[in-house]
């Protein structure tokens, strides 16, 4: 079934791709894009923002952060 929802659409990617719920989603997709030797199994979805240590850092928040 089509709902009609642009997976590229940065929300929706971020809903789709960073959230532990659909951790599997994301492991598919990376195992279709990059094709490795050994097949990614798994991911830890982590918190997209980095901590600063200064106020004059810049902030930085990304889409999707995760370690395999």
């Amino acid at each position: 079934m089509r709902l009609g929802i642009d997976p590229k659409v940065d929300y929706v990617f971020k809903k789709l791709f960073g959230s532990e719920e659909y951790a599997l989603l994301l492991v598919s997709l990376l195992n279709a894009v990059i094709r490795l030797v050994r097949p990614v199994t798994g991911v830890d979805i982590v918190i997209p923002q980095t901590g600063k240590s200064s106020p004059e850092e810049k902030l930085v928040v990304g889409d999707v952060r995760a370690r395999d």
